[in-house]
């Protein structure tokens, strides 16, 4: 279990270096209180801004569990943000994610909540053994959450794949939102 409030992934919290071929299964990843204005949670890196590839995420878990409107929450089955960067040839397999006590913006993706800048490439996310789910607080006007991204912006998602994949939110979408 790891347990962070503000950077938090099975890998590492952030990354300015390059990160290859790794594998993080059946992690649990909590954010159980506020004390920044932004938090980054993925299933390997939190927030990246620099290229991921060869990756690999079985059965992770991961919670917000404080109840806020003040922050915003970056999350996603790879990185929670990713920025001028790229993540490639990655798969996330039957993760759990729920925000469903926080209030706060949240932007979700089953690859990167939030791509600026960068790249996803040959990526997919499915499930093995039970559907995937992806879960924000559905009455969260502010909550955003795609089956690769949550949300996009002067980047690129190609040759990417969802499939058994559950998310529930005010906003969503199969590949981007």
């Amino acid at each position: 279990t790891i347990t962070s409030q503000k950077y938090a992934g099975a890998v590492a919290g952030y990354s300015n270096g390059n990160i290859n071929n790794v594998i993080a299964n059946n992690n649990k990843i909590n954010v159980e209180e506020e004390t920044e204005k932004n938090i980054y949670v993925g299933g390997i890196v939190g927030k990246t801004e620099s290229n991921l590839a060869g990756a690999k995420v079985r059965g992770a878990k991961i919670q917000v569990t404080f109840e806020s409107k003040e922050n915003t929450v970056f999350l996603g089955g790879i990185a929670g943000l990713t920025q001028n960067a790229k993540i490639e040839n990655s798969e996330v397999f039957d993760i759990s994610a729920n925000t469903s006590k926080y209030e706060g913006r949240t932007y979700a993706g089953g690859i990167s909540g939030y791509v600026i800048g960068a790249s996803i490439l040959s990526c997919g996310v499915s499930s093995e053994s039970s559907t995937s789910r992806i879960t924000l607080n559905p009455n969260n006007s502010s909550s955003i959450v795609g089956g690769i991204a949550g949300f996009l912006k002067d980047g690129e998602v190609k040759r990417c794949a969802v499939g058994e994949v559950e998310l529930n939110s005010h906003s969503s979408a199969g590949i981007v939102s």
